[in-house]
């Protein structure tokens, strides 16, 4: 069940960081997950407002999630689950977008 913002949030509770940016093609390695969702020249673009949010799952493990904001509404792009001293792994929405507790 993919979740919005909203839901995910009533859902695990207060996000440990939230962030709001405009994607382009200097995002740095920790999100080149959500760059290739996007073209060169929607990147390019700079019109693309992401919302991303971090939950601490326990006191190994992060997840972080990218929304795409579309006329105040924010749908799931991508999401990463990974141990807080390891790198990320990305988990494509269309493979799976659920949480587990």
């Amino acid at each position: 069940m993919l979740l919005t913002k909203i839901k995910a949030i009533q859902k695990y509770g207060t996000p440990s960081s939230q962030e709001q940016f405009i994607l382009d093609d200097a995002q740095g390695e920790f999100r080149n997950g959500i760059l290739d969702k996007y073209t060169e020249k929607e990147r390019q673009s700079e019109s693309i407002l992401i919302d991303e949010v971090t939950w601490e799952k326990d006191k190994n493990t992060w997840i972080t999630v990218w929304y795409e904001v579309k006329q105040e509404k924010q749908y799931l792009k991508i999401f990463f689950y990974g141990k807080k001293e390891q790198s990320f792994k990305m988990i494509d929405k269309k493979k799976t977008a659920r949480f587990k507790n």
